[in-house]
């Protein structure tokens, strides 16, 4: 089986971004995807939902 790292940034984060977008005065600096948390784990391509697992979690359970 093949795992593959990937970043993603949560569902739940970009609302968050769109507001700091909205609110950005004319001049600033545009904001990207750097401004919410930027997560890394690995999306599992034999699960029927497709669950993403954390690294943290992943790496805790390889070195226990």
């Amino acid at each position: 089986m093949e795992w593959e790292i990937k970043q993603y940034n949560l569902k739940t984060d970009i609302p968050k971004l769109y507001e700091m977008r909205m609110n950005r005065k004319e001049g600033e600096p545009t904001i990207t995807t750097d401004a919410i948390p930027t997560h890394y784990g690995l999306v599992l391509p034999k699960e029927a939902d497709e669950n993403g697992v954390g690294l943290y979690g992943m790496l805790s359970q390889l070195t226990s």
